[in-house]
């Protein structure tokens, strides 16, 4: 019979992706006021569990039996080895907090500790697979510019590893500055107001991780302080309409053409998204965010939509293919600001909206001769109203499904291509055509047989002469 064995088993904490990772845990202990183990954080689900027996034990034992528990389930035995093994292996179904404890059984069929309900854990692991989860908001703060909280949600967060970064013009990354004791709130350094643009371009990084391990990195985007001319409401209009210059002196009210000296930007889609900012912001805030189009050069206007909740992003709709105008009209909260667009007012961009795709014509590819032996000559056709200068494109693949790799990129429309071929591509091959027009339309055409690398030129010559066997003449019957 084997006694209490204080000293008969240990569990050591190894994760199989991690050896180097260990923790030994408490031997089970019979002491009247028994603590727990301190908890492990894993992002892990399977890792192994060794254990270990003294020699003078070992001898005695006939079963190590390992339980488990997780959760308001009671305990249950989940493995058993001989104790000549050296571990157990162990894959969590799901995160969550799981305790173990080893029990030893003799020969004679007693287990110690007979009751492992009253026993604290040999050791206590936590599997958390989740990615926290970030959100930074914009916390002004009175006399000190704007401020930064940064929200971290996760089962298990690590405070200490919150950290958020300001992004410069340059695209250097700086640090931001931790407010008061805990890592929540930050600002920027110095203590210093929200910089304007000259630096800072808008953009905030927050890094955190948990305790077991997880990581995430999250970007976010915010509006810096413009430096602008005093009197100038700046309205910047981003893709999918290009930012706006400052617009001259307008003249008499006279209809505008598409072809207007304005920025001009290419969808392919009767639902367009606006970005845009309001700059020179004053105390009254922004009262009213207006976007208006015309269809006919700037003859007539009309409302498309508003911003209600000044989001800086807004969504329209369009009644289909053609060139639209779009201007923007903004006023404080006070009313103050630009009148609604009239017949012969210029827009701040231009939005011409193609949804057809080009017509792509593969005529076919032909092996070069002469100066183009080793070459391949491609020839084609290509059709949009919006084709831009390098819209055509052409690949190559060992099979009809691919994958497929470029012959050239960005080439010019004129009709035909000469490659050279390179050594590795095959000797059998198919070939795609691919015509892009500034909408992003795509046409695609594939030559359906294949073409066959073979720049050989058979020849033949004679090996030798022998007597041939005699012809094989009919009789004659007088």
């Amino acid at each position: 019979m084997i006694g209490p064995l204080p000293r008969a088993v240990g569990i050591l904490l190894g994760f199989l992706c991690t050896s180097a990772i260990s923790v030994r845990a408490q031997t089970p202990s019979y002491s009247a006021t028994p603590q727990p183990p301190k908890k492990i954080f894993t992002r892990v689900p399977q890792f192994r569990l060794p254990f270990s027996l003294d020699d003078a034990d070992r001898g005695r034992i006939r079963d190590v039996l390992l339980f488990v528990k997780t959760g308001d389930e009671p305990w249950a035995q989940k493995d058993s080895a001989a104790p000549t093994q050296t571990h157990f292996s162990f894959r969590a179904p799901s995160d969550g907090e799981y305790w173990f404890t080893v029990v030893l059984v003799d020969k004679a069929g007693i287990a110690t500790p007979a009751d492992v309900t009253r026993q604290p854990p040999g050791l206590v692991v936590v599997v958390d697979t989740q990615r926290p989860e970030i959100k930074v908001k914009e916390t002004p703060a009175t006399g000190s510019g704007p401020w930064f909280r940064c929200e971290v949600n996760d089962a298990n967060p690590d405070p200490t590893t919150v950290r958020l970064d300001y992004q410069r013009p340059d695209g250097s990354w700086r640090p931001l500055e931790p407010v008061g004791e805990g890592r929540e709130v930050f600002a920027f350094p110095g203590g210093q107001g929200g910089p304007d643009e000259r630096e800072w371009n808008g953009k905030v990084r927050a890094e955190a991780a948990d305790r077991a391990g997880n990581t995430a990195t999250c970007d976010f985007a915010f509006t810096p302080r413009i430096t602008a001319a005093p009197g100038r409401v700046e309205n910047r209009v981003e893709k999918p309409v290009t930012p706006v210059p400052a617009m001259p002196e307008q003249g008499p009210a006279t209809p505008l053409r598409a072809d207007s000296p304005v920025p001009r930007e290419f969808v392919n889609s009767t639902r367009v998204a606006l970005a845009y900012r309001v700059d020179q912001i004053g105390p009254s805030g922004v009262g009213k965010v207006e976007v208006w189009l015309t269809g006919d050069g700037g003859q007539t206007w009309t409302k498309a939509c508003d911003d209600p909740g000044k989001r800086n992003v807004v969504e329209f709709d369009v009644p289909g293919e053609g060139t639209y105008g779009v201007s923007l009209v903004v006023s404080n909260g006070n009313g103050v600001g630009d009148p609604a667009p009239v017949r012969g007012d210029r827009p701040d961009s231009w939005v011409e909206v193609d949804t057809t795709r080009p017509t792509a014509l593969f005529k076919g590819v032909r092996q070069g001769a002469g100066a183009d032996v080793g070459c391949l000559i491609f020839s084609y056709e290509a059709h949009d109203k919006n084709l831009g200068d390098e819209p055509v494109s052409i690949y190559f693949a060992q099979r009809r499904d691919g994958p497929w790799t470029p012959v050239a990129r960005g080439l010019k429309n004129e009709g035909f291509y000469r490659w050279p071929v390179p050594r590795g591509a095959g000797s059998e091959l198919y070939f795609r055509l691919e015509v892009l027009d500034l909408a992003g339309n795509v046409a695609r055409v594939d030559l359906p047989e294949r073409t066959v690398l073979d720049q050989a030129r058979p020849r033949a010559r004679v090996l030798g002469v022998t007597p041939g066997p005699p012809r094989n003449l009919s009789p004659t019957i007088d």
